[in-house]
């Protein structure tokens, strides 16, 4: 009998020990209870539709709180509440939070550890227990989307850009062509240029890129996520779309000024910028005008490439000829040819001194720039560079040909070359502008190369930098000029340039001379500062080659900045 009872009470207090864990959180039946308070999602949800006084701490990641948050969510993006830097996002809706007794519901991805770690916080900040919750479930377990907040593009207007114009926490976005930012009035705007302060971003570009590179892009061009984003164009269409993609990646505040740049280009009162040679460097529907103007003839296409025409004869630009650079630069180190040499390539070209040249590369800007110094130098008045060279021609849609065009020879260039001996320079010039306090030898090398760890060349065995050279930037090795190119090839903001020389100290008001290894990559630079209109310009065109074969020439190795 006692054995009955026995059994019956040990059954009972297993029914109702069962039943204390089925119904409640299992660390909570052991410790008696749980450590925080809960909101239920259907609470919530009650408690917006009857208008309830509350706060809602939202602490997701800020690309997550973009995507979806609850309406009326205040955004933090403390998540995951561990570092100093996490909580100090913390601190500053805290004193908000002091300043009323309302209910305080802490909405986190999915309610768990991040939560829990920002209930322990505001408790520590003396915030009330009784006034904290965590949101069940966090953001996943949310199923109301009618109470969600809509992904909707603001808009700002011409007299509100205008008085915010210059702020350090707006960035403003250029989505039209290149062509169309440096300056080139392309839709009958009354000026050319863009926005002063504005960030070149093609909407073209935006399309072709994941989301990685795109963040890579605006990290470069210093457009971040605390700051009010501002985006433009011809009309509103693309603007807006490029501003969802950036909501997308987590930007809050993004706006679109829907009067876009016609409407600011018709008032003079408003600040404008534009590359000052902007007309030097062209886009492909330039070229392909100028292709189909039959009264036009005195102008010369020119497809530059190292040795023979191999890939100008896979296709080319329509009526192109072919410019094989090692005609005007000679081993053993590569510099320009004797002037005499020079003048006779270029008649053979049928290159004089009024020609209208435009230059592109096969490859890269690279050999088209330095055909471009070379016929600076020689004397040649109209110079032109297409941006992107024959890839940019490829993407707009136009067609190559295969036809060699030979070209009719000249037979006076019409000027005594050098015409501008000014753009190149020897050695000991090179060491009068380190002498000169208000000169720079820029080195546009990669960075290894310039701290010394390579030569960057098979065929150049000395390693480091001429003593007294600054970093001009360049790319990852002596091939590449990702630091002056976009990634469809085309130059970089020449804004952004400007910026990255400034902080080496190279400025236009002082003379300037560029080096690389042999010339190829000083003399993009060079056209580069050309087009930004400086004037004190010239490429070293001995380089670091012609240099480090004198052991007396002072060199350098390290980061000269430690």
């Amino acid at each position: 009998m006692k054995k009955g009872i026995l059994i019956t009470v040990l059954v009972l207090t297993m029914i109702f020990a069962m039943n204390t864990i089925i119904t409640a959180d299992f660390f909570d039946w052991i410790t008696g209870g749980s450590e925080y308070q809960y909101y239920s999602p259907k609470k919530l949800k009650q408690s917006i539709e009857e208008n309830k006084s509350f706060f809602l701490v939202d602490i997701q990641p800020q690309e997550d709180f973009a995507k979806h948050h609850i309406k009326g969510a205040v955004g933090t993006y403390a998540y995951p509440v561990k570092s100093k830097s996490d909580k100090a996002k913390l601190d500053k809706i805290v004193p908000k939070l002091k300043q009323s007794e309302d209910e305080i519901i802490i909405v986190c991805l999915r309610g768990g550890k991040g939560a829990e770690r920002t209930y322990k916080y505001l408790l520590s900040q003396d915030i009330k227990e009784s006034r904290l919750y965590i949101l069940e479930d966090g953001q996943a377990g949310w199923s109301y989307d009618q109470l969600l907040t809509d992904k909707k593009v603001g808009v700002i207007n011409t007299e509100d850009l205008a008085a915010k114009l210059g702020a350090d926490d707006l960035a403003v976005v250029d989505v039209r062509s290149d062509a169309a930012y440096n300056g080139w009035k392309l839709k009958g705007e009354v000026r050319g240029g863009h926005i002063k302060g504005a960030a070149q971003l093609p909407y073209s570009v935006v399309n072709k890129l994941d989301d990685k590179q795109l963040q890579a892009i605006l990290k470069d061009k210093k457009i971040t996520t605390n700051k009010t984003v501002v985006v433009y164009g011809y009309g509103s269409n693309k603007s807006t779309k490029v501003a969802k993609k950036l909501m997308d990646l987590g930007y809050v505040d993004v706006v679109v000024y829907r009067a876009g740049i016609s409407t600011w280009a018709g008032n003079d009162e408003l600040a404008m910028d534009k590359l000052v040679n902007y007309e030097k460097l062209v886009y492909p529907a330039w070229v392909n005008k100028l292709i189909k103007d039959k009264n036009n003839k005195d102008y010369k296409i020119v497809e530059v490439s190292y040795g023979g025409p191999k890939k100008y004869k896979q296709g080319h630009i329509p009526s192109a000829i072919h410019l094989n650079t090692n005609r005007i630069e000679d081993k053993p180190d590569w510099n320009i040819v004797a002037d005499e040499k020079l003048e006779n390539y270029l008649e053979k070209l049928g290159i004089t001194t009024d020609t209208k040249v435009i230059l592109y590369g096969s490859n890269s800007n690279m050999a088209a720039s330095r055909a471009a110094s070379t016929l600076m130098y020689a004397g040649v008045k109209d110079v032109r560079l297409l941006n992107g060279g024959l890839k940019s021609w490829q993407q707009a849609g136009y067609k190559l040909e295969r036809k060699i065009h030979q070209p009719t020879a000249v037979d006076d260039f019409g000027a005594k070359i050098p015409v501008h001996p000014e753009y190149i320079i020897n050695t000991p010039q090179a060491k009068k502008i380190l002498k000169d306090p208000n000169a720079e030898l820029v080195s546009v090398r990669s960075w290894p190369e310039y701290i010394g760890k390579t030569s960057g060349y098979s065929y150049i065995e000395s390693k480091g930098r001429i003593a007294g050279a600054v970093w001009g930037h360049a790319g990852s090795d002596a091939y590449h000029m990702e630091h002056f190119e976009n990634i469809d090839g085309t130059l970089r903001s020449y804004s952004q340039i400007k910026d990255m020389w400034k902080e080496w100290g190279i400025t236009s008001d002082k003379k300037v001379s560029f080096f690389c290894g042999t010339g190829w990559r000083a003399s993009e630079t060079f056209f580069v500062a050309y087009l930004m209109g400086w004037e004190d310009i010239s490429v070293y065109d001995g380089g670091w080659l012609v240099w480090s074969e004198n052991s007396d020439n002072p060199v350098k190795y390290g980061d000269p900045h430690k």
